[in-house]
């Protein structure tokens, strides 16, 4: 059988496909990285996106409080960090005034070293920079509560904060749309119960219905939660495919998030009518399953019904360590789903949730693959997924269901 060489972007590796399969990538749009982006930053702050500046706001603040994202979030964090607080000791804020929290939801908690990593050595030195732990509902405060009763509920840290800004990065995501924005507190630091809602109400529907779509219910809920937690500033960066900062937007939280879609919009691959027989969804930098989940929800958007979906990601900390019941029930439908949580096998409408984004897409839309250094055979079957020890195995696989005139797209997340 005729093969060719298919290069895979950014891994240095090539895989060999029949030749008459038609192969397509789906990336990023190759756009410039902004010159000096943290003037463009200072700039920003100076001249935000329907808001004062944020000197002014600083001045009329006695409690400043700084969330900022974990490492799922790859941008670069530290040298934002040193524009911001510079920003704000020149309107003399002090470190007794100034609070920073890793708004990271349900990811697990930063290592000292992390957060000196994460932040920044001069500005972990002077300023105490803390966990979230969406688990502990006694550390929370009441905000409110969603349509149906269910509170929202944010880690009471921020309460006394004359003053919440939020930091993030905006690109396409399985729940809110885009990240950013007011997803900073919910779920960056809410609580199990809002946490839950959120979650399980997005598993009611195909991705399609939210990834890639700002105006949605869950978005909109996300941004009252934010309002209700006195977010008033966000900075929000948006990345081009090398990495490097595209676009910088800072101001109202819900203002500066849109202009900052609309940048995002341009850059990111949006589902355009195309579909494949075969997928390859790479997530080279993801830690486990739990994160790499994502390169499914956006790779299944390209999939044609009974296709094949192959996710590579290396996975060094496995499924989902600080959610083992993913390994334990495996991968399922929302059905099955619904009658664990009403059996009581399942009390975490997150992990239920995450259970059924993914056991939707592998049981009525197409077949998935794991590739990962860091599951193996055992657990990939635990997990109801098939099993590929590297990526050509996987894509030989595919092609032997799907033909060998099947088409593929590697989809570069």
């Amino acid at each position: 059988m005729a093969t060719k060489n298919v290069e895979l972007t950014g891994l240095n590796q090539t895989i060999q496909v029949p030749d008459g399969s038609r192969v397509e990538l789906i990336q990023q749009t190759e756009t410039p990285a902004l010159p000096h982006w943290t003037r463009v930053l200072r700039r920003a702050l100076q001249s935000p996106i329907q808001s004062p500046p944020l000197c002014e706001l600083v001045a009329h603040a006695n409690l400043v409080f700084l969330l900022i994202p974990d490492f799922t979030r790859r941008i670069p964090l530290s040298q934002v960090m040193s524009v911001l607080v510079d920003v704000l000791k020149t309107a003399g804020l002090d470190r007794h005034r100034l609070g920073i929290m890793v708004a990271s939801a349900t990811h697990r908690a930063l290592e000292d070293e992390e957060l000196e990593e994460l932040v920044g050595l001069e500005v972990y030195k002077e300023f105490p920079v803390l966990n979230h732990d969406w688990r502990n509902d006694d550390s929370m405060v009441a905000l409110g509560s969603f349509p149906d009763g269910t509170p929202i509920r944010v880690n009471d840290m921020i309460k006394d904060a004359d003053l919440l800004i939020g930091v993030g990065q905006i690109r396409p995501h399985r729940i809110a749309g885009y990240t950013g924005g007011g997803k900073i507190v919910l779920p960056g630091i809410s609580g199990p119960d809002a946490l839950g809602w959120t979650h399980w109400l997005s598993a009611h529907k195909p991705s399609r219905e939210f990834t890639h779509v700002v105006d949605n219910p869950i978005r909109h809920a996300m941004e009252k939660a934010a309002e209700a937690a006195g977010l008033r500033f966000i900075v929000n960066l948006v990345m081009n495919r090398e990495g490097k900062v595209a676009g910088v937007f800072a101001g109202h939280p819900v203002a500066a998030h849109r202009e900052g879609v609309r940048c995002a919009e341009k850059i990111y691959p949006c589902p355009d009518g195309r579909i494949f027989d075969i997928v390859l969804s790479l997530c080279p930098s993801d830690l486990d399953l739990w994160q790499a989940a994502s390169g499914i929800y956006e790779g299944s958007l390209w999939v044609k019904q009974g296709g094949r979906l192959i996710l590579w990601a290396p996975c060094p900390e496995g499924v989902a360590p600080h959610h083992p019941e993913v390994l334990q029930f495996g991968y399922m439908s929302l059905k099955d789903a619904q009658e664990c949580i009403a059996a009581g096998k399942i009390h975490d409408l997150v992990v239920a949730a995450h259970l059924a984004h993914v056991g939707e897409i592998l049981y009525n839309e197409a077949r998935i693959a794991l590739v990962s250094d860091g599951i193996d055979a055992k657990d990939t079957e635990r997990l109801h997924l098939l099993y590929a020890k590297d990526i050509q195995t996987a894509v030989d696989q595919a092609y032997k269901e799907m033909g060998q005139t099947a088409t593929m797209a590697i989809y570069c997340r």
